[in-house]
């Protein structure tokens, strides 16, 4: 057995391990649903392009389990753990492409066994889908920028655009790779190049349905999403930071966030 098949195994086994004891956990201590699942379930009943407070995505999701698997607790929240254990088979896949097959192994590992990864994945939400093609869309962007191949690119906004079906703020990630092109000379000319154009045309007709939905109901998604960000106050906390700072070895455990910052603040880094 090779070195790649075995840590491609240990990879497989340690995210469907992880995957069965997580519906365990749901389906053993009957875990009721809370107002916000409910609320997605609800409108997995009515299948639409958009919601009162979200795009559609995570009500799709639900949709497709809750007809596969009925309308279980386990069923509404199955969407979870498989697009968070599909993330880390990505996420696998983007340390391979920058660094080698080893980095992408205990990258893919490591996510899965991410104390915030453990715990969405037992409640259903926007940030399954958003994180899965969040994911996807760097690999694919990676993919692109190295050898602009054609379907690299229309690839890359296809599930960009899925991504802002699932949560706005996947524009985020948008702006981040557009900036980072703007930034980095040796592919900076991508900002010219048509295939990347092509690549945004995509991402845009895959939204367009929920822009037009939005529309026709007085561009409420938006609207709530603006209220809830408050855009119109101070944008800028200092006195915050070490709190969002100690909130992160929550988010990635004592473990993960040691390591992180040992290799930072490490005189070899």
């Amino acid at each position: 057995m090779t070195e790649v098949l075995r840590g491609r195994l240990l990879l497989f086994a340690v995210v469907a391990v992880l995957g069965v004891y997580r519906a365990l956990v749901i389906w053993g201590t009957e875990l009721p649903l809370f107002y916000d699942q409910a609320y997605y379930y609800y409108w997995s009943l009515h299948p639409d392009w958009g919601y009162f407070s979200k795009p559609p995505m995570v009500a799709w999701l639900i949709f497709v389990t809750t007809s596969l698997w009925g309308s279980s607790e386990l069923a509404v929240n199955a969407g979870a753990i498989i697009l968070y254990s599909l993330t880390a088979f990505v996420v696998h896949a983007i340390g391979r492409e920058l660094y080698d097959e080893r980095s992408g192994v205990w990258a893919g590992i490591s996510f899965a066994c991410m104390p915030v990864v453990g715990f969405n994945s037992l409640f259903v939400s926007t940030d399954a889908p958003l994180m899965f093609f969040w994911a996807l869309t760097i690999l694919l962007f990676i993919k692109a920028t190295g050898d602009g191949r054609w379907r690299w690119w229309l690839g890359t906004g296809l599930v960009a655009g899925l991504g802002l079906l699932s949560k706005y703020s996947m524009g985020v990630l948008a702006v981040g790779l557009l900036a980072w092109l703007l930034a980095d000379r040796a592919h900076r000319h991508w900002l010219a190049d048509v295939r990347l154009w092509a690549g945004l045309l995509v991402a845009a007709l895959v939204v367009a349905p929920n822009l037009w939905w939005n529309a026709q109901n007085d561009f409420i998604s938006f609207r709530h999403t603006a209220e809830i960000s408050q855009l119109d106050r101070d944008l800028f906390h200092p006195e915050r930071l070490l709190e969002f700072i100690a909130a992160q070895f929550g988010v990635f455990g004592p473990v993960f966030m040691g390591l992180f910052l040992w290799k930072v603040f490490s005189p070899a880094s």
